[in-house]
């Protein structure tokens, strides 16, 4: 099956979903953390999703979904194929963003873990979207800490003119901005929670480690290497 990077559902796009819809069961939350949506956003994803034949209510469940045979399909779509160089290119960029993120305090949570799996890793000359994994962890322990932080976090970039979430959802904001600047709206780039990975028994290759940044610094210049060859 092969899908466009136009076609959405309630504004997200399909290729995006591939990864989530692969999960069993589902529900609002999964959407809300896997795609950093609103609460709003993530029901009308769902009710898109139902209306369109790719999920089905679970019986005796209230609020758990389950993909259709339909839905299994879209899963593992695939789209447009990038040429290895210009995926190369995105990888090294985000590893430069990540770099910065755990550089700049505008963000509460690290970048610990990067590491890439699929169809990258086979060498080919085309490859489609990169899926990469990653894990994020808070800079602050105490969750009183964290709340305070969040709200005035929230509050800043609410007046700085950013695009946050709606009050209500303040503190889910840290989270989503460091997923949305980590992904700099690449449409090469597919993230995916490290967890995810493990449902779906992938093995990324380590391309950034918080702890170790010569793990970083030797992959940015291997695949800056590689792009130039």
């Amino acid at each position: 099956m092969l899908i466009s990077k136009d076609l959405t559902f309630a504004g997200v796009p399909a290729y995006q979903l591939r990864m989530t819809l692969r999960r069993d069961p589902l529900d609002q939350e999964t959407f809300m953390q896997y795609h950093g949506l609103e609460p709003d956003r993530a029901r009308a994803l769902i009710r898109s999703l139902v209306h369109h034949g790719y999920l089905e209510r679970v019986r005796g469940q209230k609020g758990r979904y389950a993909t259709t045979t339909s839905g299994g399909a879209l899963s593992l779509a695939k789209m447009r194929q990038y040429r290895r160089s210009t995926a190369t290119r995105h990888l090294v960029d985000l590893l430069e963003r990540a770099q910065r993120i755990n550089e700049s305090r505008d963000y509460l949570h690290w970048v610990e873990r990067i590491g890439v799996f699929g169809s990258y890793l086979k060498g080919v000359d085309k490859v489609c979207d990169v899926d990469i994994a990653y894990i994020v962890t808070p800079r602050f322990r105490a969750e009183e800490d964290r709340g305070r932080r969040a709200s005035a976090l929230w509050d800043e970039d609410q007046a700085a003119g950013l695009p946050v979430t709606r009050g209500d959802d303040w503190f889910l904001w840290p989270l989503i901005k460091v997923s949305r600047d980590l992904k700099g709206g690449s449409p090469v780039l597919e993230l995916h929670c490290w967890e995810e990975t493990e449902v779906i028994g992938a093995s990324p290759i380590i391309l950034f480690e918080r702890s170790m940044p010569d793990i970083a610094q030797a992959a940015a210049l291997s695949l800056r290497s590689e792009g130039a060859a």
